[in-house]
């Protein structure tokens, strides 16, 4: 079962450091942060407010970068493909990084960040530990001189927005976070037939879970081997469904289809079938198209 008391759990981490070109100063790095997610099912916003980033180079203090206002980003308007800038360009010195952090405000009991569901009702979003560690990554990278270092943060909220354990109380949002080097990533988009859409267990809760190609049997969320990514099933006119997972990082994987993941807790190691396995390799800058 994965653990759930941690504030983020990490999966799928790569980091590059990628020379560029046009700098005033070869002791400078440009940095970049854009924000994706894959979505949650009920849920109409997830509003997650910055305030910004704080840096820890390897030698010295940390260096915290502010926005110019703090800024409540709706999650769930940057799905599959797309993603929002945090940070665009942002001047740093280069060198060695220990670890990021992004600063966010999510209090409990306060409507900074929060989410609202399709009957209307509105929830703070608390992160445990938010307001001292934020977001934070420890993973290491590199800003080379008079280059760029270009990061797609990817929330999945299925497996990150908990229920609250009492009627009236915050929802948590313990994130599952992948960081990605956004100029050696991948996407996925696919179908999902009528016939399995339309299947008499079909009801609610369609999604495509993405397993390590090495993960022979899939699994639910709350598992000892969770997937790396998962993505909402849209109904098409046709009965068919369309999805699309974004940045992901090349290689080989597994594609599974299920019905029940409106029934998959992720505090929770449930039983969860999946109707189609399929499998699928991606390639860095390319979409890959797949049918189940």
């Amino acid at each position: 079962m994965m653990t759930t008391n941690k504030s983020i759990a990490l999966v799928s981490v790569m980091t590059l450091g990628l020379l560029g070109c046009g700098s005033s100063s070869d002791s400078e790095s440009r940095l970049s942060i854009a924000l994706t997610d894959a979505p949650i099912d009920n849920a109409t916003t997830v509003v997650v407010e910055f305030e910004g980033i704080e840096l820890k180079p390897k030698q010295g203090p940390s260096i915290t970068y502010l926005l110019d206002a703090a800024r409540q980003i709706n999650l769930l308007d940057f799905q599959g493909e797309n993603s929002t800038a945090l940070f665009d360009g942002l001047t740093i010195a280069s060198g060695e990084y220990n670890w990021m952090r992004l600063m966010v405000n999510a209090e409990q009991q306060t409507i900074d960040s929060y989410i609202t569901f399709e009957d209307g009702s509105q929830h703070s979003l608390y992160i445990p530990s938010g307001g001292e560690s934020g977001l934070k990554w420890n993973q290491g990278f590199i800003a080379p001189a008079n280059g760029d270092v270009d990061f797609t943060i990817d929330f999945d909220l299925r497996q990150s927005v908990h229920r609250p354990s009492s009627q009236g109380a915050d929802y948590f949002l313990r994130p599952v976070i992948r960081v990605l080097d956004s100029l050696s990533v991948g996407h996925i988009q696919g179908t999902v037939s009528a016939g399995l859409m339309t299947d008499d267990s079909c009801t609610e809760g369609t999604a495509v879970y993405l397993f390590a190609e090495e993960q022979t049997v899939p699994d639910d969320m709350g598992s000892d081997a969770p997937p790396q990514a998962t993505a909402s099933v849209n109904s098409q006119s046709d009965s068919s469904g369309t999805f699309t997972l974004g940045f992901v990082l090349p290689g080989n994987y597994q594609l599974a289809f299920t019905c029940q993941a409106d029934l998959d807790d992720p505090e929770l190691n449930d039983t969860v079938e999946f109707a189609s396995v399929l499998a699928v390799t991606v390639t860095a800058n390319n979409t890959t198209q797949v049918a189940f």
